[in-house]
């Protein structure tokens, strides 16, 4: 400890300690002729990330980041961010507003913030001992390119935070949280309750809402304000303007302006990975993710993944953990309907036949059980029960929760609020998630899935299922008998 004690006491610090190796990593299928067509992965020493560390533990800016921000804070996600968003049009629209929602894009965000604006910042905001050795950190941030076999020499960067630094998230988020302030201040975008939503961050991707053409252009107006004073980047060309309206509105979505450019207009977009838009539009986003668990595990017919190859329990397992998971992403927050759960429960059920080598019509629900492969409609209110376990005592999310619970009682819940998703899942577990455990509810999810196997001995009925799978897998002359046995047993077994 003494080599950092010596860095604060005198506040200089190592020319060479501040320098990163940068790999480049091409991007998709480009001729990656240019820059733009590889993403860098920055490689620092461990010296550069312990002082990062400490620096961190000593300067308190997490406490500092407004309640609108959730990239990079204690227990929240994306998932929170869209969240939050979800909620406010659904609310607006189910009570017969319009939201006009703005994704700004930030080009290059963190590798091109203003750091001498930055450390202005801090000035006021940390003790000078860790501010000067920041300060002088930063002051020697030098990289090195790796393409190849080859390296560069190194050089000196002198904008942005610290690609891939521990303390780099928390200082982007410190350094716009004035803009956070200033569009809440603004008071002419979406509430829900005691929560002002007219600005909802996670790290560089914002978003902005308001129930106005007028109030939503003020925000941009202000945004665009601070961009300039502040030398952050956003992109008019790339950043998106929406008009989410209620079923009987007729709001068109004008014009809207940043930095006197027209921002794109459109009517459905995708948010940190999830859908925004119509019905369809989100109908249309979970037809793709089954298409594409359904191609994953076809790549990997050449490993064995199909009939007579690889162990079905094995199959199974390789499922679970490398295709379904794609599927997974944003269950516990979009609304699927009931019919098409049931399609998935199906498509699923067959994609797994198909590849252990028994026929489509054979019998899902003790198979599937057999091999631990859980239904989609089962992980939808799994994924939604631990959701609400892990939001109902995180502020601002929880406050939220309860000004939703309270108001949609009196009035009527849009079937794409996570409240209704709730009810529904209420009903199929039997039990109010309020007055048990996450432990409870999911047991009784559990039983809910399992009461139409009416096989006593349900530990038996699986060995039985997984042995005559092994043997239809290992014995192609036999298999049609081992076959006949299986449909006989599945079919008892959820008589």
């Amino acid at each position: 400890m003494k080599f950092y004690s010596l860095i604060f006491s005198t506040g200089l610090v190592p020319s060479n300690l501040n320098v990163s190796i940068v790999i480049t990593i091409p991007k998709g299928k480009n001729n990656w002729s240019e820059p733009g067509d590889f993403r860098p992965i920055s490689v620092s020493s461990c010296f550069a990330s312990i002082l990062e560390h400490i620096i961190l533990q000593n300067i308190d800016i997490r406490s500092k980041i407004h309640s609108n921000q959730f990239g990079y804070k204690d227990r929240t996600s994306c998932k929170h961010t869209y969240f939050m968003v979800n909620e406010t049009i659904q609310f607006y629209n189910v009570n017969k507003s319009s939201v006009y929602m703005a994704s700004l894009d930030a080009q290059k965000a963190f590798d091109k913030l203003w750091r001498f604006g930055l450390f202005f910042k801090l000035s006021k905001s940390i003790p000078n001992i860790f501010w000067i050795a920041l300060f002088n950190y930063y002051k020697v941030s030098d990289i090195v390119i790796k393409f190849g076999g080859a390296k560069s020499v190194p050089f000196r960067i002198n904008d942005g935070v610290k690609q891939g630094g521990f303390l780099s998230p928390y200082l982007f988020n410190f350094y716009i949280n004035d803009l956070i302030q200033n569009c809440t201040d603004l008071k002419t975008g979406c509430r829900l309750g005691d929560f002002n939503s007219s600005i909802i961050s996670y790290c560089d991707d914002i978003v902005l809402l308001s129930p106005t053409r007028s109030g939503l252009q003020s925000l941009l107006d202000k945004c665009s304000e601070y961009s300039k004073i502040w030398r952050i980047n956003f992109n008019p060309k790339k950043s998106i303007g929406m008009c989410l309206k209620h079923r009987s509105g007729k709001e068109s979505c004008n014009d809207f302006f940043f930095n006197e450019s027209k921002i794109s207009i459109a009517d459905e977009s995708i948010y940190l990975g999830l859908p925004i838009g119509s019905h369809k539009y989100l109908e249309n986003y979970w037809n793709e993710k089954n298409k594409k668990v359904q191609k994953s595990l076809y790549s990997l017919n050449g490993i064995g993944c199909r009939a007579f190859g690889l162990e079905p329990f094995t199959l199974a397992k390789i499922y679970g953990i490398y295709s379904q998971p794609i599927f997974n992403y944003g269950l516990e927050l979009c609304h699927i309907k009931k019919s098409k759960l049931k399609e998935y429960d199906r498509l699923q059920a067959c994609l797994f036949k198909r590849n252990i080598g028994l026929s489509k019509y054979a019998r899902n629900t003790a198979l599937l059980a057999s091999f631990r492969i859980n239904p989609i409609s089962k992980l939808y209110y799994k994924f939604k029960i631990l959701f609400y376990y892990q939001i109902k005592n995180l502020s601002p999310v929880s406050g939220v929760l309860d000004f939703l619970k309270n108001h949609y009682k009196t009035s009527k819940c849009p079937d794409r609020s996570f409240i209704k998703q709730l009810k529904d899942t209420t009903k199929i577990i039997g039990k109010e998630l309020e007055e048990s455990n996450a432990k409870d509810c999911l047991e009784a999810l559990d039983d809910a899935f399992l009461k139409k196997i009416t096989f006593r001995d349900k530990d038996e009925l699986f060995r039985k299922i997984r042995n005559l799978c092994h043997l239809i897998s290992n014995d192609q002359d036999n298999c049609t008998y081992y076959k006949f046995i299986l449909y006989k047993v599945l079919n008892e077994a959820s008589s």
